[in-house]
């Protein structure tokens, strides 16, 4: 199946609630990039939500009312 990348964070936490407020809405979505933040640091690096390419669509416009993602945001990020 296709997927497509619909946030991406440098925190490892804030894709996780971005991941599973989408699954709340029935959307099943995958965080891929660093697992936890360095000690004492806080910093993750980049971290990506994927969702299956059906509810891509969904998701981002959930995002967008979310206020967690603009309108004018290139595809895929």
């Amino acid at each position: 199946m296709e997927v497509r990348r619909v946030y991406i964070s440098d925190d490892f936490y804030d894709a996780g609630l971005i991941r599973n407020r989408l699954e709340s809405e029935g959307i099943r979505a995958q965080i891929v990039g660093d697992a936890l933040p360095y000690v004492g640091t806080g910093a993750a690096g980049r971290v990506e939500v994927w969702v299956e390419e059906p509810d891509a669509d969904r998701a981002e416009q959930l995002l967008i009312e979310w206020n967690v993602k603009s309108p004018a945001s290139e595809p895929g990020t």
